[in-house]
């Protein structure tokens, strides 16, 4: 189906955060590093965290401690990436944007991403963000994508009846895949661009995304 005709007839569009709507790639590496520091892991790898960026961060640590040992390391990551207060943290490019695109078209947004929820907050405040957004769902009480959960907590919080899934990562097309709703990839930040191939669609970038709707109301 067309791409400017799914946009058309959706209700909601659910986005991922990070890699998405906002490029936080050296914040999280660097609160990455900070937590392994502060838990003595002189083996951390912080070119090991880019890949993973966008899966829960237990992933970050988990091939050098035990699994009994991740919550507290994961709660001194996540105390470290607010205390960095996205220093480095940037809008993607196009997303400001593509946000004001939805807006105009009088689409619902929401943000599912395997963040907790005060760390969505956070981050889209901060950057100015947070005002287009009807629902924040992250993963508190929700299991992380792929698992579809958030994407549904989302639509169902929005009372949707037809949403789309915008996000950087096999793990969002799946989850997208999962809860039975079209699926964009974004692949300018992806760590893994060539995972992306399952999505409906594909754009290189937010900017290239609203430029392919725009050209379809003409």
């Amino acid at each position: 189906m067309d791409l400017c005709l799914v946009f058309e007839v959706c209700d909601t569009v659910v986005f991922d955060l990070d890699g998405t709507l906002v490029d936080s790639s050296l914040d999280i590496t660097n609160a990455a590093v900070l937590a392994a520091r502060q838990h003595g892991l002189a083996a951390f790898d912080a070119n090991s965290v880019k890949p993973l960026i966008g899966q829960p961060p237990h992933e970050f640590f988990r091939h050098l401690v035990d699994d009994e040992e991740l919550p507290e390391i994961v709660s001194t990551f996540r105390t470290e990436l607010a205390e960095l207060s996205d220093s480095q943290t940037r809008v993607a490019p196009g997303a400001l944007d593509f946000l004001q695109f939805c807006r105009e078209k009088g689409k619902l947004l929401a943000v599912a991403s395997n963040k907790t929820e005060t760390l969505i907050h956070l981050t889209l405040e901060r950057l100015d963000l947070l005002q287009f957004f009807t629902i924040l769902v992250g993963t508190d009480n929700l299991p992380p994508k792929p698992h579809p959960e958030t994407i549904l907590a989302a639509m169902e919080d929005c009372r949707s009846k037809r949403g789309m899934m915008i996000g950087d990562t096999w793990m969002d097309i799946t989850a997208g895949h999962n809860a039975g709703v079209t699926t964009v990839a974004i692949s300018a930040l992806s760590p893994h661009p060539d995972k992306l191939t399952e999505a409906h669609y594909v754009a290189e970038s937010m900017g290239q995304l609203t430029a392919l709707l725009r050209a379809g109301e003409k």
